[in-house]
Order: structure tokens, then C-alpha cells, then sequence
């Protein structure tokens, strides 16, 4: 929610492995590139000095180890070979 600025809808921070076939928290995962998509574009210079304080937060704030919250339910692309 922070992350997105919004209450409702994907959070901007979620990326989709296709070699795990699930989706990780960017900002674990990806704390650079989260940033540069969400700061002001004055600020984005300073993503990669911010990402190790982001990897840390997220890891605390979303409680990594315990699941997910989130009721996003995966199904597979409509005309895409079921494995």
C-alpha cells in the first residue's frame, strides 16, 4: 500500500518469476527497480543509494517467512497450454 499509494489493486511492487511460476515482493527482490518506478523523477537518482533501506523495511514490514496476504488468486492465460 505505501509502495503503490493506493488501498485497492496490484501493488506496484509485484513482480512474476516465470522460472518459479510465482509472483516475490519487488522490493525485496528488485529494490532498485521498485524505486525508480515509484520516486519522483527528481529522486530517482537516488534509488540504488535507498534500495538496501527498501529491502530491509520490506523485509520487516511484510513479514517475510510467515505468507503471503494477499488474495490475488493466479490463473493461467486464457488460450495459453496448461501445464
Amino acid at each position: 500500500m505505501v509502495l503503490s499509494r493506493r488501498r485497492q489493486g496490484v501493488c506496484v511492487a509485484l513482480r512474476w518469476d516465470e522460472g518459479q511460476t510465482r509472483y516475490h515482493c519487488g522490493a525485496l527482490v528488485q529494490p532498485g527497480l521498485v524505486l525508480r518506478d515509484v520516486l519522483p523523477a527528481m529522486l530517482r537518482p537516488l534509488a540504488g543509494v535507498l534500495a538496501p533501506v527498501l529491502g530491509y523495511l520490506a523485509l520487516r514490514g511484510i513479514a517475510v517467512g510467515t505468507g503471503c496476504d494477499c488474495d490475488l488468486q493466479v490463473e493461467p492465460p486464457i488460450g495459453g497450454d496448461a501445464a
